[in-house]
């Protein structure tokens, strides 16, 4: 069986755009995402650079970021981005798999961020609401700036909540990381791997048509043609384009 482009498609398949983590838990105890929130002018120009392809300046902008958070997840993406498109796979690896661990650190402490935040606001309302109650009881009820002092707190603390990340959604990793991840596995010929990180990038983003491409090739190239058409149906019941030359190749092979 011939051998479609594997190397088109992971070329192709580098992101276009470099995301950058959306810090919420302002006001937190945790000084890391304090430092993030910093560090992040420095962060967003060194992404244009690697955009641009200048490596040597992103790099540079890079090396302060790294001395104050040295595994600080955006910074090792953008490593991990420049190691590829150098075809240092195995440092590219390296630096993919930092920014994922260093993003579930920062999942956890902002877990323990908000645990904290919910006991602290429990207990504010229910001392604010105490004494309200106990304002009322006394025949206050008609101070109206005491009162309306009392209950705009109570709202300020059920809106604060409003502005913090679900846990569930607070520093997962992005398609465009598992897609870079999975990629760095493939070169290395580890398929199966390359595989898992391909679909937790589709998991992440459904229509991420890069991905869907490079998971029906890494079927296509170890001639595993069940699984290749399956994902090409599912990819283009998605709405995803498939490369023409793939789709061809996969549907018309014996």
């Amino acid at each position: 069986m011939a051998s479609f482009s594997r190397f088109y498609l992971l070329r192709v398949a580098v992101v276009a755009a470099l995301p950058l983590l959306h810090l919420h838990a302002q006001g937190t105890g945790d000084p890391i995402f304090h430092r993030y929130r910093v560090l992040e002018p420095t962060v967003r120009k060194a992404g244009e650079a690697v955009l641009s392809r200048h490596f040597e300046e992103a790099k540079r902008l890079l090396e302060p970021v790294l001395k104050d958070v040295p595994d600080h997840a955006e910074a090792h993406f953008l490593l991990a981005t420049m190691a590829y498109q150098d075809r240092d796979f195995s440092g590219a690896l390296g630096h993919i798999e930092t920014s994922e661990r260093s993003l579930k650190d920062l999942r956890q402490r902002y877990k323990a961020v908000l645990a904290k935040r919910e006991d602290d606001d429990t207990e504010d309302a229910r001392v604010t609401q105490d004494s309200l109650r106990s304002l009322v009881d006394a025949g206050y009820d008609s101070i109206d700036d005491i009162l309306g002092d009392k209950r705009q707190h109570l709202k300020a603390i059920e809106d604060r909540k409003g502005n913090l990340l679900n846990v569930k959604e607070a520093f997962a990793v992005p398609a465009s990381y598992s897609l870079l991840h999975g990629n760095c596995l493939f070169r290395l010929g580890r398929a199966s791997e390359a595989a898992a990180e391909y679909q937790m990038a589709i998991q992440t983003d459904p229509v991420n048509t890069k991905a869907w491409n490079n998971l029906i090739n890494l079927y296509w190239e170890q001639k595993d043609l069940a699984q290749a058409r399956v994902a090409l149906a599912k990819a283009e019941a998605a709405g995803v384009t498939v490369v023409p030359g793939l789709k061809r190749s996969v549907l018309e092979a014996k």
